[in-house]
């Protein structure tokens, strides 16, 4: 019904035209938004499915920064557009400037005082009737509130995604800064890493005939035993990576038999962090009377073994959020390319309106129009914005490997080529 008054009679006078083609595009544009969301459904579902199952929630400090940051968004686009239309329908309630009156008369040639929050025109039917007018005027209402909801849900899908995404990419970054460097739990223990998505470590505790002290062992050198579980680790367990003073490390050595290892084994559990918000449970491997080993390796190699298995969770990790970011950029492809283009001829059908039809509009239409033209921008702004974000994550990345690039080169030349090469892909992937 809008177009065909688009179409019909607000061609007899221009300004009106352009306000009436403008509502067309807003309208359109939400309209395709659905459309394509609805066609796009289940690759939807699986992205949104994908990151609420495997996304990292290794620090919590980053992730509750970038739910906020989410939640800023949603909040900020759904009162702009809250706004937006409310000032639609309250501006059918104030009485019109004696100018717009007459431009109603020869535009529409009805009751030019009854104006509707969009106007509509429906064949053979006066819009303007006390009844017709009382129900197309609670339905436009009703209409414009839904409006707000859905308009909000698919102006703010991509940038929502983008940002989560972005967190999985700054949790990535912090783990590169660790990679060559002892890693450290918030009790100042040395730990090793088993699962960097899900921030697991293990760490192992052996006693001594006489004293009990922790020395750190990693759990690859006993013959590759899981004599311990891995845990999740506090809030502040992320940016505690080094440490002054390291802890005493002593290598155990290779026993006589692999069978004096198990009969001289045990397991305990050692209890759980109660100031941790997650149950941090662990166990501890009890060595008692040892032995003499018969030879020693140095604990460089440990670590070496450890480092090649940390580097490999990385690269897991990063060719994971490579493989989501490149779902997310295939799923709003078109939706982008729509979202961007209603947004520039919103923006000019707006401002041809206050450059050309200032005298004759009312101050509140003055109001809505640039709060229109701030809405659309701000909107198209974020949106180009996403791909710049994404861009910001990769050099953000590149950077973290250049500070550890030492580090990097030691691990890799003792692995094997293949290593090499997965971090040159790790660097330059994103470029191609």
């Amino acid at each position: 019904m809008h177009i065909i008054n688009t179409s019909s009679r607000s061609v007899r006078y221009l300004p009106e035209f352009i306000q009436c083609l403008y509502e067309d595009v807003a309208a359109i544009t939400v309209y395709l938004h659905i459309f394509l969301l609805k066609k796009k459904y289940k690759q939807l579902a699986d992205l949104i499915g994908t990151m609420a199952d495997s996304f990292s929630n290794a620090d919590p400090v980053i992730v509750l920064k970038y739910e906020r940051r989410m939640r800023t968004i949603f909040l900020t686009c759904f009162c702009g557009l809250s706004i937006l239309l409310s000032v639609m329908v309250v501006e059918a309630f104030f009485p019109l400037p004696e100018t717009e009156l007459v431009i109603r008369r020869k535009v529409y040639r009805t009751n030019s005082d009854r104006k509707l929050p969009c106007n509509v025109k429906i064949p053979f039917v006066d819009e303007t009737e006390y009844w017709t007018y009382r129900g197309l005027f609670a339905l436009q209402a009703y209409t414009l509130f839904l409006y707000i909801f859905i308009a909000a849900v698919s102006f703010t899908s991509l940038p929502i995604l983008t940002t989560n995404l972005v967190g999985q990419y700054t949790i990535l970054c912090q783990y590169i800064d660790k990679l060559g460097a002892q890693h450290f739990d918030s009790q100042g223990r040395e730990i090793f890493y088993t699962d960097l998505e899900t921030n697991k470590y293990a760490y192992v505790y052996l006693r001594t005939i006489g004293e009990t002290r922790p020395k750190v062992l990693y759990n690859r050198w006993v013959g590759h035993m899981q004599c311990q579980k891995a845990g999740d680790s506090k809030q502040d367990d992320m940016n505690l990576t080094k440490r002054e003073e390291a802890i005493d490390v002593e290598s155990l050595g290779h026993l006589k038999s692999r069978r004096a290892l198990f009969s001289k084994l045990k397991s305990h559990r050692i209890g759980s962090s109660e100031t941790s918000d997650r149950a941090n449970t662990e166990e501890a491997c009890d060595l008692e009377s040892v032995g003499q080993s018969r030879a020693h390796r140095p604990f460089s190699k440990l670590n070496n073994q450890y480092q090649k298995d940390y580097l490999k969770q990385i690269i897991k990790f990063h060719q994971k959020l490579l493989i989501v970011q490149r779902k997310l950029s295939n799923f709003f492809e078109p939706i982008a390319f729509i979202q961007t283009s209603a947004n520039f001829v919103a923006i000019a059908l707006c401002s041809y309106q206050l450059l050309f039809s200032l005298q004759i509009l009312s101050a509140l239409r003055v109001s809505k129009f640039i709060f229109e033209i701030l809405v659309h921008c701000g909107q198209c702004y974020y949106w180009c914005h996403c791909s710049d974000l994404l861009d910001d994550c990769n050099i953000a990345i590149c950077r973290s490997i250049r500070n550890r690039y030492v580090d990097v080169l030691q691990i890799t030349s003792q692995v094997n080529i293949v290593h090499t090469v997965t971090i040159i892909h790790l660097i330059y992937l994103q470029k191609i």
